[in-house]
């Protein structure tokens, strides 16, 4: 074919598409903000190692003597815990604890 352009490699195409500042190919009449033109985005989050009734022995930090077990009463962001002793009374207030000084029973 004359006038052809040679095929980019898969990483040669998307740098072009990367450095492209050619706004050429966008609709004009397309409006972002337009719910009917909205295209809903998941955004991926952290895993949590524990759940909800899990038993953990609690190590506070600097101390290597183990406290527990507990369950996990809630989580309450990403790596934070709340916990409550077996009969389902909560441990210390509700104090948030680390995922970093919890481990299985």
């Amino acid at each position: 074919m004359a006038g052809a352009e040679p095929k980019q490699t898969g990483e040669e195409s998307r740098t072009a598409n990367e450095n492209s500042k050619d706004d050429s190919n966008v609709d004009p009449d397309w409006d972002m903000n337009d719910p009917a033109n909205f295209r809903p985005l998941v955004v991926a989050c952290a895993e949590n190692k524990f759940r909800t009734n899990d038993k953990v022995w609690l190590t506070e930090p600097g101390s290597r003597v183990m406290k527990g077990p507990f369950l996990i009463a809630a989580m309450s962001t990403p790596g934070s815990y709340t916990l409550c002793l077996e009969d389902g009374t909560s441990f210390e207030n509700g104090k948030v604890f680390a995922e970093g000084t919890l481990s299985f029973v």
